[in-house]
C-alpha cells in the first residue's frame, strides 16, 4: 500500500514539473523575437544553451531526476512484489497444513463429544453423509453439536468450549487464507486428465521459459499432489530458480485434503485385496501341496 502512494505522490509531482517547464516554454516562445514559428523557437532553443537565461534548465533536469527516482522506486516495488508472492505462497502452504491439522482436532474433539452424548448420533446420523466434503462434514457437525448444546443449556461443557475455539481459529484462518489466495497471480483451473506434475511442466515451459533438463530437475525436487480434481486451483511461481507450487479447493466441490483421503482409502483397499489374494493364492498352494505329499506318501 505504501508503495502505491510514493507512486502516486511521484506522479503527481512530476506533472506539475511538466505543467510548469510547459508553461514557462511557451511563455518564452510567445516572448521570443523573430517573424516564424521557426525563428522564435530557435531563439528559445538559443535561451537553452544561454548561462544568463538557464531557467527552463532546472525544471528539466529535476523531471529527469524524479523520472530516474521514480524507475528505481518502481524497480524496488516489483522486488518487494516478488518477495511478498514468495512469502504468500509460503504461508499458503503452511496454512493449508494447519487446516489440515484444525480440521483433525474438531473430528477428535466432536467425537469425544459424541462419545459422551450418544442421544446427539440419533439426530444427526440422517443428515451428516449428504456433506460434499470431509472438512464440511466435519464443520458442519460441530456446528451441530454447539446448537445441540445451547438447547440442553451446557454452554460451560469445557469440550464444548474446545469446540468453540477450534471453529473460531479454522474461520479465521479460511479467510486470512482466501486473502492471500486473492494476492496471488491468476490460478490454473485443473481440467479433466490433467495432473500437478503436467500443469508444472507447462507452466515451467511456457511461463518461465525452462528447458526440459531444468523441467525435470525442479520437478525431481518438488512436492507434487498425486490426486487432482477438476476446478481445483493450482498456483505456481519461479523466481531465481526457486519453484513453488499449491493446490487449493478453488470451485471443486471436494478439498484437497478429502481427495487425498479418498485415494488413500483407495489405495488402501486395493492393497487388502491384493494380499488377500495373495493369502488365497498361498492357501491354495499349501493345500496342493499337502495333497501331493499325501500321495508321494502312499
Amino acid at each position: 500500500m505504501l508503495g502505491y502512494l510514493y507512486g502516486a505522490l511521484l506522479a503527481i509531482i512530476q506533472l506539475i514539473v511538466v505543467i510548469v517547464t510547459l508553461y514557462m516554454f511557451a511563455s518564452r516562445l510567445q516572448k521570443a523575437e523573430g517573424s516564424s514559428f521557426k525563428s522564435r523557437l530557435k531563439n528559445v532553443y538559443q535561451q537553452f544553451k544561454s548561462a544568463k537565461k538557464a531557467i527552463l534548465i532546472i525544471p528539466s533536469i529535476i523531471l529527469l531526476a524524479l523520472f530516474a527516482l521514480d524507475g528505481y522506486i518502481a524497480m524496488k516495488f516489483l522486488e518487494q512484489k516478488d518477495a511478498d508472492q514468495v512469502m504468500n505462497f509460503l504461508l499458503l502452504d503452511k496454512m493449508h497444513r494447519n487446516s489440515d491439522d484444525l480440521i483433525n482436532d474438531l473430528s477428535k474433539e466432536v467425537k469425544n463429544f459424541t462419545d459422551n452424548h450418544p442421544e446427539f448420533n440419533v439426530q444427526y446420523k440422517v443428515e451428516k453423509q449428504s456433506k460434499p466434503s470431509y472438512e464440511d462434514m466435519v464443520v458442519d457437525q460441530a456446528f451441530q453439536v454447539v446448537l445441540y448444546a445451547q438447547r440442553k443449556d451446557m454452554a460451560q461443557d469445557p469440550e464444548l468450549k474446545k469446540i468453540n475455539g477450534t471453529l473460531d481459529n479454522i474461520d479465521e484462518l479460511r479467510k486470512e487464507m482466501s486473502r492471500i489466495e486473492s494476492t496471488l497471480s491468476n490460478p490454473i483451473k485443473v481440467q479433466k486428465g490433467e495432473t500437478h506434475k503436467s500443469i508444472c511442466q507447462r507452466y515451467l515451459k511456457d511461463e518461465a521459459k525452462l528447458d526440459d533438463k531444468q523441467i525435470k530437475s525442479i520437478l525431481n525436487r518438488t512436492a507434487l499432489f498425486s490426486s487432482l480434481i477438476p476446478k481445483f486451483y493450482v498456483y505456481n511461481l519461479y523466481k531465481d530458480g526457486v519453484f513453488l507450487t499449491t493446490v487449493t479447493q478453488g470451485e471443486a466441490k471436494l478439498s484437497p485434503m478429502t481427495v487425498n483421503m479418498l485415494a488413500q482409502r483407495r489405495r488402501m483397499s486395493s492393497v487388502l485385496k491384493e494380499n488377500n489374494d495373495l493369502k488365497l493364492s498361498l492357501d491354495s498352494l499349501r493345500s496342493t501341496y499337502k495333497i501331493d505329499a499325501d500321495n508321494t506318501e502312499q
